[in-house]
């Protein structure tokens, strides 16, 4: 009999694989909690949170995204009415991000979706495991030319 997906020995195949489906379950949990955000806009949502008065490119850096992409779901967000663009005024040309009150309820939103996910998906996972992916996760990504 033949498995739908064999298992190959690539970590880049089984990572692929595992960051798909992942995304999609997380999406599934995040429509089902109401959100009104993707899984990538939900990454920016956040980074934005913790880093109010962000610039576009600081955005774009720290979620390893390409600024194009983050261009394009900033201005999805702000056309949802979750952020707000703000000129900077240290220097006119760029323009801060913040989060709106319509942006911290998504993230509510995604919250109680993150929750559902990471616990269906963490069932007979170790803490100790988790923290070793981890530590393997970034040190994959270090060594391809990543930096942390």
């Amino acid at each position: 009999m033949r498995t739908r997906h064999s298992r190959s020995n690539s970590i880049l195949y089984l990572l692929e694989r595992t960051l798909r489906q992942s995304r999609g379950y997380l999406q599934q949990t995040f429509k089902r909690s109401g959100s009104p955000v993707s899984v990538d806009q939900w990454l920016i949502l956040q980074q934005i949170k913790r880093t109010p008065a962000i610039s576009l490119q600081e955005v774009a850096a720290a979620t390893a995204k390409d600024p194009a992409s983050v261009t394009r779901m900033i201005a999805q967000l702000e056309k949802k009415k979750l952020v707000k663009r703000k000129t900077n005024p240290a220097d006119r040309r760029g323009q801060n991000l913040f989060i709106s009150t319509n942006g911290e309820k998504a993230l509510q939103k995604c919250a109680v979706g993150l929750a559902q996910y990471q616990k269906a998906v963490g069932k007979g996972i170790s803490q100790d495991e988790l923290n070793l992916l981890k530590k393997v996760l970034d040190k994959l990504y270090e060594n391809s030319g990543g930096r942390l």
